[in-house]
């Protein structure tokens, strides 16, 4: 995963935040790859820091979805399974429709004007 870089927050940012804003980037950018093992030592390392910011960092990672902890392995990059995909597409199938029908709803005659322009 490359040298340690120090790797110091922006004003108002904590390290956590700034741990977890650069891991989302590389994850969804491809850099770090689905199923990749993320190990909090190694990860300090890289980002300069102690492990309790990659620790928050990698627990919002996994509360939005982007990080899952597998009991083998630790924290791994989600890599969704053919199930996960099919789940999301059935969500999907509901959602759309009902988000499309509240759309309607809530649409204005000037709203309609500009999109027909």
């Amino acid at each position: 995963m490359g040298a340690g870089v120090n790797y110091m927050p922006s004003l108002g940012t904590t390290r956590a935040s700034a741990v977890e804003q650069e891991l989302r980037r590389m994850i969804l950018s491809g850099e770090l790859a689905p199923g990749e093992r993320l190990r909090q030592v190694e990860l300090a390392q890289r980002f300069a820091v102690s492990t309790t910011p990659v620790r928050e960092a990698l627990g919002a990672l996994s509360r939005q979805g982007l990080v899952r902890h597998d009991p083998q392995r630790g924290a791994v990059v989600f890599m969704p399974t053919f199930d996960d995909v099919h789940e999301n597409y059935e969500l999907r199938i509901v959602l759309e429709p009902m988000a499309t029908e509240l759309a309607a709803k809530a649409i204005d005659d000037k709203e309609l004007e500009r999109l027909d322009s």
